[in-house]
């Protein structure tokens, strides 16, 4: 699912050359974001049994948090979790479920994108990455309207780690470039 994008990626210099599973997994031994691109992902984020200190617990509920890669379908990775759980007595439920397609990568909204970047910044690598957060693009791809994640910053892997954290920052320089590219980017996608 992500080697169109990581095959893109390769031919504008962004990542080394080989692409053998060695080469991807040492590269996301480095980078948990990276990482976080290549496989499915769950992440426990709430647990909650039992009601008093003295008192075993009849019953336990858990929150899990999960990522899909473009190309896994919901159903069997729901299938798959079910399999390595492995417990007759844990019961899996679908509190939310959103999957679409990604939106193309040679639309004239890429390519005002792709303009805009290059041109502010000369020697930028414009590609796509997969957004490990939670947006809404789903909800408008599943409408048939092209939908990007597009964050024109400069971001070291510092100020990435920060990001939905208690002191998530960018710099001032990103934010005043951030500012300028999406006025371009969406003057002239009015223009259009």
């Amino acid at each position: 699912a992500v080697r169109p994008t990581w095959d893109l990626m390769k031919k504008q210099g962004a990542v080394p050359e080989a692409e053998d599973e060695a080469t991807l997994a040492a590269i996301a031994a480095k980078n948990p974001v990276f990482r976080s691109m290549l496989q499915d992902t769950v992440s426990v984020t709430s647990f909650h049994a039992g009601y008093k200190t003295n008192v075993i617990p009849t019953s336990a509920t858990a929150t899990l948090d999960c990522r899909l890669l473009p190309g896994t379908r919901p159903e069997d990775f729901h299938a798959a979790l079910e399999r390595v759980i492995d417990a007759p007595r844990v019961k899996i439920e679908v509190e939310l479920q959103r999957y679409s397609p990604p939106s193309p990568n040679d639309s004239e909204v890429y390519r005002i994108y792709q303009a805009v970047v290059r041109e502010s910044v000369e020697d930028a690598l414009f590609t796509p990455m997969m957004e490990v957060g939670f947006t809404d693009s789903v909800t408008f791809r599943n409408l048939g309207i092209e939908a990007y994640g597009f964050c024109p910053a400069f971001l070291t892997l510092e100020e990435l780690a920060t990001a939905h954290g208690h002191n998530e920052r960018i710099s001032v320089e990103s934010l005043r470039m951030g500012c300028r590219l999406y006025f371009e980017t969406v003057r002239r996608l009015c223009v259009e």
